[in-house]
C-alpha cells in the first residue's frame, strides 16, 4: 500500500536533516517542538494515543516551520486501552505502568517528543547536552520526565521556550533539496 500525498517542495525527513546538521540549532528545535507538542495536544483532545512519535515519522516545512507526522499510525489506539504495538526506541521510553498494564497514555508521546528534542541537539548524553550552549530552561524541559496531559506539557513548554529566548521570533532555517539529498 502507498500513501500519495501532496506537499510544499520544501518538506523534507527530520532523519535526513539531521543528518545534514548534525545538531539542530536550538532554536529551530524549539519550533519543531512546538508543532510537535500541538499535534500531541490534538491527539489526546481526540483521546487516542499515537504510540509511533519518532524522527523516522516526522517530515519538516524549513519555509513554514510545520510539521507532518507521516508515519507511525498503525499504532494508534484509544487511550487508556490495549497497546497494540510499538518500536523498541518507544518501548523503551515508555512508563513502567504502561509496560507493565500493557496500555496506551499519552505520556508515551510525550516522552517520544522529548526523546527528538534530545536527538535534534546532537548528542543524547545528558552530561553532553549540558556542555553545548542549549539554554538551560530547554535543557531542564527535556530532560524531567513527562506530565500526564499534553496541554499541562505544552504549557510547560511554553514557559520554557519564554525563559529562554523572550519573544517568539521566525528565524528561518535555509537548506534545500541538494543539501538533504547529496
Amino acid at each position: 500500500y502507498y500513501i500519495v500525498l501532496k506537499k510544499t517542495k520544501d518538506v523534507f525527513p527530520l532523519k535526513n536533516v539531521l543528518n545534514y546538521y548534525k545538531e539542530i540549532p536550538d532554536r529551530h528545535i524549539a519550533w519543531i517542538l512546538s508543532r510537535l507538542s500541538s499535534i500531541a495536544c490534538f491527539i489526546q483532545y481526540n483521546h487516542l494515543v499515537h504510540n509511533g512519535i519518532n524522527i523516522e515519522n516526522c517530515f519538516i516545512s524549513p519555509k513554514y516551520h510545520s510539521i507532518l507526522l507521516l508515519g507511525g499510525w498503525w499504532y494508534t489506539t484509544k487511550e487508556n486501552e490495549k497497546l497494540i504495538g510499538t518500536t523498541k526506541e518507544i518501548y523503551d521510553l515508555m512508563p513502567i505502568k504502561e509496560k507493565t498494564k500493557k496500555i496506551s497514555t499519552i505520556e508515551t508521546d510525550l516522552e517520544s517528543i522529548k526523546a527528538i528534542g534530545r536527538k535534534l541537539t546532537g548528542d543524547e548524553d545528558y552530561q553532553k547536552m549540558l556542555d553545548k550552549n542549549l539554554p538551560k530552561p530547554i535543557f531542564n524541559f527535556l530532560t524531567k520526565g513527562s506530565s500526564h496531559s499534553a496541554f499541562t506539557e505544552m504549557e510547560e513548554w511554553d514557559k520554557s521556550l519564554l525563559k529562554a529566548y523572550g519573544e517568539r521570533k521566525f528565524i528561518p532555517l535555509y537548506i534545500d533539496e541538494k543539501q538533504i539529498y547529496q
